[in-house]
């Protein structure tokens, strides 16, 4: 379904998968949306404005091959990529929903895909907690090209892949037992620049915490930060504002920042701590 931010109502709704849906992705075209599911497949839907608020949607590919459910969709350099309960990650052509290659690597389920950004342009600020509580940040660049992607799954393992000729997709680097060899969920990303220019990783498992991974021109991917949290993490996102957001599974929502004039109240934080 579609929502109406402002009014809250549903504008549109897309059915045509026929198991649950687990992924909803905007496409490269903001006006296409991929969605993933246990189905076994992935569809690419073209949004167009309607009447009044209303928006309408049209199934234009069908992405069939994988063995097993389809637990993300992510638009990639011109492609369509997909990752799998059937431990594969697919790329395809977005046009005709042809397999072009299929990626091994994982060996478990792979569950979430954030993009490795190249050239940028906007930069605004990020800000997340380092492992001893303190405020640390650098800056982001907020629109940027798509030149590979990160993937992490149920190995415990997130790979960095990058395309380096036409439909030519290497995994250039792994960073196993991230999560101490547990499931990882959910992943993030953004690219900062301080001295350097550096892709910023987030990552939420079944460990109970958020890892921050940083990586460099050298594509060296180095944790330097963790979140703990009171449960799993099912899911984490960069923010506009570079802020972290994360959704656990004590039915909480989070948001860590390091602007202190919005930090929380000393009572919220100290229900943190105490979590």
């Amino acid at each position: 379904r579609l929502w109406n931010i402002e009014s809250a109502k549903c504008v549109l709704i897309l059915a045509e998968h026929s198991a649950a849906v687990c992924s909803l992705k905007t496409a490269e075209d903001k006006m296409e949306i991929i969605s993933s599911s246990w189905d076994n497949t992935a569809r690419l839907w073209k949004l167009s404005s309607g009447e009044g608020d209303q928006m309408t949607g049209t199934c234009t590919v069908v992405f069939r091959g994988h063995e097993a459910a389809v637990w993300d969709g992510m638009g990639c350099a011109g492609r369509v990529i997909t990752a799998s309960a059937d431990k594969t990650i697919k790329i395809w052509d977005k046009t005709n929903g042809t397999v072009l290659t299929t990626l091994a690597g994982h060996t478990d389920v792979v569950r979430n895909f954030a993009p490795a950004p190249g050239d940028g342009e906007q930069r605004a600020p990020i800000h997340f907690f380092g492992e001893d509580r303190h405020f640390n940040s650098c800056e982001y660049r907020k629109t940027f090209k798509t030149t590979g992607f990160f993937s992490v799954s149920n190995d415990g393992s997130a790979r960095l892949w990058k395309v380096t000729a036409q439909d030519n997709w290497q995994n250039v680097n792994v960073l196993s037992a991230l999560h101490d060899n547990q499931f990882i969920y959910c992943a993030s990303s953004l690219v900062s620049s301080t001295t350097e220019v550096k892709s910023i990783l987030a990552t939420g498992g079944e460990d109970k915490n958020v890892k921050i991974v940083e990586m460099g021109s050298d594509t060296i991917m180095k944790p330097i930060s963790s979140i703990p949290h009171p449960g799993t993490v099912w899911a984490v996102h960069f923010i506009p504002n570079g802020d972290v957001l994360t959704g656990c599974s004590d039915g909480r929502a989070r948001i860590f920042t390091t602007e202190r004039e919005r930090a929380a109240s000393e009572m919220v934080l100290s229900e943190y701590e105490n979590s």
